[in-house]
């Protein structure tokens, strides 16, 4: 689809109402809201240092519902509660809607870092983002060789695991392979990747196409670098994997040399082996290392050098 022809995404505004704000007890303050952020301790140990020093600072107020549901601040709550503070201080809300209430926590997160892709991909499906839905329709789907290998959160408190692919990873390659994008999740660009996932989600059969495009390359990555999803795996650091998804649509895909000769190629790949002294090269360097292999002991007519060589 050209670009000028292409649906854009676009966010509704955020509807809500000032109710009130001044100072809080820390106690009377609910910490369950759906998709918050998990507890994480170096941001602990940011924040205590220097709330120990300077208390509570008051430019920065917690934000909760008209219910007293936190919707941002929750680390900051943690700290109150360990140095004693009691009364913190805060500003109340009524959103319109849960929606609003999960935009609004989204927003507030592009000021922060640490916060997972899994957290955050979690976050924005509450609001049918169309890339957070796009990622969880195609890995969660039956036919999907990601289903049941992928490390998406499924729910508020599922955690995470080192025998499934990271969700970093995943995006990498639906981008790269759906997309065509060199370009991962990222919370800044992500009406951007909702622009681009827009016409996929509605059609079913787009879906099921890019379905299909994303086995064919994973048949391969498997075929080539071993069956296993264990995120701790050299070949899914992401040199190593981006290398293999410009190998894979830039030079073999498009070759009828490696469409003839497919399993030939994926065993030369088979027999390298995938470790530290590979995956730390730069993904350009890596995509030659993997050419020369796959090109080892064939005549100069037959070697793989893709389509626009």
């Amino acid at each position: 689809m050209a670009e000028e022809e292409r649906q854009i995404y676009k966010p509704e505004r955020i509807r809500k109402k000032y109710i009130k704000s001044g100072f809080i007890n820390v106690i009377d303050v609910n910490q369950k809201f759906l998709v918050q952020r998990p507890k994480e301790d170096s941001r602990v140990k940011i924040i205590e240092k220097s709330m120990a020093q300077i208390g509570f600072d008051r430019a920065k107020p917690i934000v909760i519902t008209d219910k007293n549901v936190s919707i941002d601040g929750k680390h900051r709550l943690i700290v109150a509660a360990k140095l004693g503070i009691s009364k913190i201080p805060y500003v109340m809300y009524k959103f319109e809607t849960p929606d609003d209430e999960f935009r609004y926590f989204q927003l507030a997160q592009i000021q922060t870092s640490g916060m997972r892709a899994r957290d955050e991909l979690f976050a924005y499906l509450q609001t049918n983002h169309p890339y957070a839905t796009l990622i969880y329709k195609m890995c969660e789907n039956k036919k999907s060789l990601l289903n049941g290998g992928h490390d998406l959160k499924l729910k508020p408190n599922h955690k995470s695991s080192n025998s499934n692919i990271k969700v970093e990873n995943i995006c990498y390659v639906i981008n790269g392979i759906v997309f065509n994008r060199k370009t991962g999740w990222s919370r800044t660009n992500s009406d951007y990747l909702a622009t681009l996932a827009l016409s996929i989600i509605e059609d079913k059969d787009v879906i099921k196409k890019s379905i299909e495009e994303v086995n064919d390359f994973m048949t391969f990555f498997f075929n080539a670098f071993g069956w296993t999803t264990d995120k701790k795996d050299y070949k899914f650091k992401e040199h190593f994997l981006l290398a293999s998804i410009d190998l894979f649509k830039e030079f073999l895909k498009p070759n009828p040399i490696f469409n003839s000769d497919r399993r030939v190629v994926e065993s030369k790949l088979s027999k390298l082996p995938v470790d530290k002294t590979i995956t730390k090269n730069h993904k350009v360097a890596i995509v030659g290392l993997l050419l020369s292999r796959v090109n080892n002991g064939r005549q100069k007519a037959s070697k793989i050098y893709g389509a626009h060589r």
